[in-house]
């Protein structure tokens, strides 16, 4: 089974998708154009959800960083093993893990103190 950044190449490569999302010209980005056709069109096609909002939390599951400042790659993604012509580097990515936490009322813990579950 296929891990979001190989999907994520692969919807990259579709000649399809490139008015939907697509690679900057530089390759070391990738960048969302139309939200709604990327949840009516591409995630269907993909994975087992139609939301824009289960494709962004993925994004940011496997640490995909947006560039916020302001010209042409402004509110693309960026990954370090995340290039294109370079899904090999895909290998070194990783999810990250959530930590929850549950109120201290809620499981004995001493005033102000933390438990990670």
């Amino acid at each position: 089974m296929k891990t979001f950044p190989f999907i994520l190449h692969d919807i990259l490569s579709d000649p399809e998708s490139q008015n939907i999302i697509a690679w900057m010209p530089h390759g070391r980005s990738w960048k969302v154009m139309d939200k709604e056709k990327l949840a009516m069109v591409i995630c269907p096609k993909y994975f087992s959800h139609s939301k824009f909002e289960h494709f962004t939390r993925s994004v940011n599951g496997w640490g995909f960083k947006p560039y916020k400042k302001d010209g042409p790659d402004c509110r693309s993604f960026c990954h370090q093993y995340f290039l294109r012509g370079e899904i090999e580097l895909c290998r070194r990515m990783k999810r990250s893990t959530y930590q929850s936490y549950i109120p201290e009322e809620a499981n004995g813990a001493e005033e102000g103190e933390k438990v990670v579950t």
